[in-house]
C-alpha cells in the first residue's frame, strides 16, 4: 500500500469526523438516522439494516393510515350525530314553543306567523323569549268605547240617575225584571231617536 502525507490539522480533523460517526453508530436512535441519510445519499447502496425493515415499515404505514381514516370516519359520524339530535330538539322545542304559546296566550296562526317572523329577524330561538319581546313592541289595541264616551256596562257613571226607577228595579231583581229591562230599553230607543224621555 502506498504512502500518504497529510498534514497534522488534516489528520486531526479526520480522527475527530471517524469518532464522532462511531459515537453515532453505537446510539441506536442516531445509528438509524445515519443509516437512513447514507440511504438518502447513496439510494443503491444496499443497508441490509433499513432494507430489511422496509416491507415492515410499509406495513405498519398502511396500518396507520387505515386506523387514522377509521378514527376520522368515526369522529365524524359522531359530530354528524350530535348534529342530528341538536337539530331534533330544536325542532321539538320550537313546535312546543308554538303550542305554549297558542295554549297560554291564545296566538292565533296570523299572531303565531308574526311572532315568528320577528323571532328569525332578531335571531331569537325560544317562543316565550320572542312573544315577550314582540308584545312589549306591539301591544294589543285598546278596546273600542261606544261613542257617546261611556263604557257598556257602567250604569253608575253613563248618566242614568242612579234613582231611576227602571234601573233601581232590575238592581234588586238582579236582572230578571222584564218591566225594568223593557223600561230601560224603551228609555235607550228615545236616546237614540231623539225623542223625550218617557220616565
Amino acid at each position: 500500500m502506498a504512502k500518504v502525507e497529510i498534514d497534522e490539522v488534516e489528520l486531526q480533523n479526520n480522527v475527530k469526523l471517524r469518532d464522532t460517526v462511531a459515537a453515532l453508530m453505537k446510539n441506536p436512535k442516531s445509528r438509524r438516522k445515519m443509516l437512513e441519510a447514507q440511504k438518502e445519499a447513496f439510494p443503491d447502496t444496499p443497508i441490509p439494516e433499513l432494507d430489511a425493515a422496509e416491507p415492515l415499515n410499509t406495513a405498519i404505514a398502511e396500518v396507520r393510515k387505515e386506523f387514522t381514516d377509521y378514527k376520522k370516519s368515526v369522529e365524524e359520524e359522531r359530530a354528524k350525530e350530535r348534529e342530528e339530535k341538536r337539530l331534533a330538539d330544536l325542532e321539538t322545542n320550537w313546535e312546543k314553543g308554538r303550542a305554549d304559546l297558542r295554549r297560554d296566550y291564545k296566538v292565533t296562526d296570523d299572531g303565531l306567523k308574526a311572532v315568528e317572523e320577528f323571532m328569525q329577524k332578531n335571531g331569537i330561538i325560544k317562543h316565550d323569549i320572542g312573544w315577550a319581546a314582540f308584545s312589549q313592541l306591539h301591544p294589543p289595541a285598546a278596546p273600542a268605547t261606544p261613542s257617546s264616551g261611556f263604557g257598556g256596562w257602567d250604569f253608575m257613571s253613563a248618566g242614568v240617575d242612579p234613582g231611576d226607577k227602571y234601573l233601581k228595579e232590575l238592581i234588586e231583581s238582579k236582572g230578571q225584571s222584564e218591566n225594568a229591562l223593557n223600561g230601560l230599553i224603551g228609555v235607550a230607543l228615545d236616546e237614540t231617536r231623539g225623542t223625550p224621555p218617557r220616565r
